[in-house]
């Protein structure tokens, strides 16, 4: 179940320049249950619970996201700079057969965003771009039980783990020739 809301407010400050704020709220749980049984030579059918790679994991997530940036509209040039701030909340409930862990994580990030658009010579453009993002990671990430769905390669979940953060940056260039009908983007 995921549920997101965002408000967006552009401010003009003078001709041409523009401060935007922007804020953002979603929230969102999953629940991943695995039961696995080994085989019982009294009853001879499986029904005798795995407790290695039996679990069930509810994890709740929700983030808030706090955006400025200011922005210059000329006719050659536009360029815009800002910063987000976002806040993760984050809870995951393991309940194993023999015991429960709760892990609750508070995280705040930090990340700039940049971007230029710049009119060249004729119908050529050089846009720059850059922004960070965080990704929080999926229950499967968090499940701390094996998978051996491939015995070569069994794969466990880290319950304490972080979200990750990323950077993103592109250089985008195009030209057009409108009397040959030739473009070049790269």
């Amino acid at each position: 179940n995921t549920f997101g809301l965002n408000f967006f407010y552009t401010e003009p400050v003078k001709p041409n320049n523009i401060i935007d704020f922007d804020y953002s709220l979603n929230t969102g749980s999953n629940l991943s249950v695995k039961k696995a049984y080994n085989f019982d030579t009294v009853t001879n059918t499986y029904n005798e619970p795995d407790t290695l790679t039996t679990n069930t994991i509810t994890n709740r997530n929700t983030q808030q996201n706090f955006k400025i940036g200011y922005n210059y509209l000329g006719k050659i040039a536009q360029f815009q700079v800002g910063m987000s701030m976002l806040h993760t909340f984050m809870t995951n409930e393991n309940d194993y057969f023999s015991y429960q862990k709760m892990i609750e994580q508070n995280l705040w990030n930090w990340s700039p965003r940049a971007s230029a658009f710049i009119k060249l010579h004729g119908h050529r453009n050089l846009q720059v771009n850059y922004r960070g993002t965080s990704k929080s990671p999926t229950t499967d990430m968090l499940e701390p039980i094996p998978d051996l769905t491939n015995p070569y390669l069994i794969n466990s979940g880290n319950p304490d783990l972080k979200q990750e953060f990323q950077h993103a940056f592109s250089i985008n260039y195009s030209a057009s020739n409108t009397k040959n009908f030739r473009n070049l983007f790269l």
